[in-house]
């Protein structure tokens, strides 16, 4: 195909792909909604996955709590278990004070959230988000479908970042072909993707854009 056509081309599926990166990241928000609801609403508070700040907020004053309104018998219950062992003592000074409050903790939480999910109320819930993904990944589908019809370009490039880059090999005349743009692409991709690991490397929080979006392209082609 000439120079010109190829441009004309990707000037013409550029709306397709972009509609259905969007229907992507749709897709991606629903499966990470219906995800979380499957998790149960206590999930931020005791799950590994999905914990965050609010777990330090709650599990401090949980403690202080626990071993104000225990602490006497855990020291009793300390006492009758030490032995003349320094080493022995230290692992049950940690598995009564520490392990025994947080293994309480977990259990609580995970039945308590157990029981929540359960709920009528929250299986409406969970329901709508399972609904919410699977529209969404038949609205990505079909438009993906619709993308495919109408081009014949490798699907690993059928992206936004490619596509430009395309548009400009081709406006600029850098490359004549398919496969001059593909090739001038990649040695693009790679250089900037060297330098992203070194800035990754080197500390570095602010990442240059053109980087930065090389690599999120080399991720979108990872399967998942």
């Amino acid at each position: 195909m000439p120079q010109k056509k190829w441009l004309d081309h990707i000037l013409h599926i550029r709306p397709f792909v972009q509609t259905v990166e969007e229907c992507t990241k749709t897709r991606m928000k629903a499966t990470n909604t219906a995800a979380q609801k499957q998790a149960g609403p206590l999930r931020r508070l005791y799950q590994i996955k999905h914990m965050n700040g609010l777990f330090a907020l709650v599990i401090i004053p949980y403690l202080f709590l626990f071993h104000g309104l225990l602490g006497k018998q855990l020291i009793a219950l300390f006492q009758m278990l030490s032995r003349n062992i320094f080493p022995y003592n230290l692992i049950m000074l940690l598995l009564i004070f520490v392990m025994l409050p947080l293994a309480l903790y977990f259990l609580v939480l995970h039945f308590a959230n157990h029981f929540w999910c359960k709920h009528q109320h929250y299986q409406e819930k969970i329901a709508a988000a399972l609904s919410a993904q699977m529209q969404a990944e038949q609205d990505e589908a079909q438009t993906r479908a619709a993308l495919l019809a109408n081009t014949t370009l490798p699907t690993c490039y059928l992206h936004s970042y490619a596509l430009q880059k395309f548009e400009q090999y081709f406006r600029s005349h850098r490359a004549e072909t398919l496969r001059d743009a593909i090739h001038l692409f990649e040695i693009e991709k790679n250089h900037a993707l060297q330098q992203y690991t070194l800035y990754r490397m080197n500390g570095e929080k602010r990442i240059p854009t053109s980087f930065t979006r090389a690599y999120q392209f080399e991720q979108h082609q990872q399967p998942s």
